[in-house]
């Protein structure tokens, strides 16, 4: 008689050896914390030492619901961008406009509040609603756009900087300017944030973008000048800045494409402008191109005055101003990378992000993003408020040949928020 078949063996019963292997292939925290949920086995060898450290998080996208009082969805790139259907992001109904690191969302509420959330501690950061400028008593609405931060929430020397519009009166039908403001970050509730007096009627310095870089702000302007505001506290606790503007080429670059967004990233220590192109404002994300800037070289034996945009007596009224000022005005340079040069870049304004693909093996180069929000969007009636979730958001990859994959999930438009990076 034939001895009977061995009883199959148990995946509970896997040796550690070979689920070290196949945690291998899971570089994502919380897939991991997936398996340790199997079985107590599974989860006392995964707390051993020996098992191998996922590599650092990368950004998960957030895909707000369609309606207000619906789940925000986490999508994952080192899952695939796969959702993780188990994780759900609070609270809903929120705009969200930027993230930190370290979990930490930019929101702003249908009634008017606006906050900084840990969505891991649920800590809370009230920020401001309104505008003062230096030497002006009034006080101005503001709605944010985009924010970076000095430093980590609780820090005394946290300090945010933000893209926003103000206006006087009614935002529906007052004018609105887009400029830049600045405000504690504590516990303590700043009303009103602050800002430099404004340079009037001069569009090249109005502002896109800010990130966090060398000890001060950095605004990007549509024309890819870059306003760097450094703050100061002072002993009374009262904020104070300053401004030095550097001007680069006269007018913006000249593109062969629609330009839909510009971006600033600090990586490897240096910054970088990143270009998002269309084919023409109706059709989506097409390419990327990515610059480095270049400081310019100091001529000692150069005396000549020349005027860098802070001088009081340049007439700022005009709407081309840039174009009167000599060549000389403009000694910094945008350089264009010929590749990415290992980089997985995650931009989006206020908190765009580069990583080092060689740590993150079956990993590729490229530029990911999401759909950028109209910004004029917060301004419309509640009925009219549709932000894009996943219709124009991928990863640009340089090839050959050069291409955009749709990678990440689409939905119905969200009525309250665009999608957004969760920093790790």
């Amino acid at each position: 008689m034939a001895a009977p078949a061995p009883a199959p063996g148990s995946w509970v019963d896997l040796p550690p050896d070979t689920l070290y292997e196949i945690v291998k292939l899971l570089p994502c925290a919380a897939d991991r914390g997936q398996v340790a949920l199997a079985c107590r086995p599974w989860r006392a060898a995964l707390s051993l030492d020996l098992a191998p450290r996922p590599p650092r998080q990368l950004p998960w996208l957030l895909l707000p619901s369609p309606y207000p009082d619906g789940p925000t969805r986490a999508c994952c790139v080192l899952s695939g961008c796969r959702v993780h259907h188990h994780l759900g992001v609070r609270p809903t109904g929120a705009r969200c406009f930027g993230s930190h690191d370290g979990a930490w969302l930019f929101l702003a509420f249908p009634r008017g509040a606006v906050e900084l959330l840990n969505v891991r501690t649920a800590v809370v950061f009230v920020l401001p609603r309104a505008l003062h400028f230096h030497n002006d008593p009034r006080e101005y609405g503001m709605a944010i756009h985009a924010a970076a931060l000095s430093a980590t929430p609780g820090d005394r020397r946290c300090v945010a900087g933000a893209v926003v519009d103000y206006w006087r009166g009614d935002p529906a039908v007052a004018f609105r300017r887009r400029y830049f403001a600045l405000w504690r970050v504590r516990h303590r509730v700043t009303r009103v944030a602050f800002s430099i007096a404004p340079r009037e009627n001069d569009p090249a310095l109005e502002v896109e973008d800010v990130v966090y870089h060398d000890d001060a702000f950095h605004f990007l302007t549509q024309r890819e000048h870059i306003r760097v505001i450094r703050t100061v506290l002072f002993e009374d606790g009262q904020l104070g800045a300053s401004e030095e503007l550097r001007r680069f080429l006269p007018g913006g670059r000249l593109y062969d494409q629609y330009v839909e967004a510009r971006y600033l990233v600090v990586s490897r220590g240096e910054l970088l402008l990143v270009v998002r192109f269309k084919p023409s404002p109706t059709r989506k994300t097409s390419a990327f191109r990515v610059f480095r800037l270049i400081e310019p070289v100091v001529d000692e034996t150069d005396n000549n005055d020349v005027d860098h945009g802070n001088n009081p007596d340049h007439d700022d009224d005009s709407d081309d101003g840039e174009y009167d000022l000599p060549a000389a005005a403009y000694p910094w340079r945008w350089s264009e990378l010929p590749s990415l040069q290992g980089r997985m870049l995650f931009v989006g304004h206020g908190c765009s992000r580069s990583y080092d693909v060689a740590r993150y093996p079956g990993f590729t180069e490229g530029v990911y993003f999401m759909d950028d929000a109209d910004d004029t969007m917060v301004f419309r009636d509640a009925a009219e408020r549709q932000y894009s979730c996943g219709d124009d958001s991928g990863k640009w990859s340089e090839g050959p040949p050069r291409h955009v994959e749709r990678c990440f999930p689409r939905q119905r438009p969200s009525s309250h928020s665009p999608p957004a990076w969760l920093l790790p």
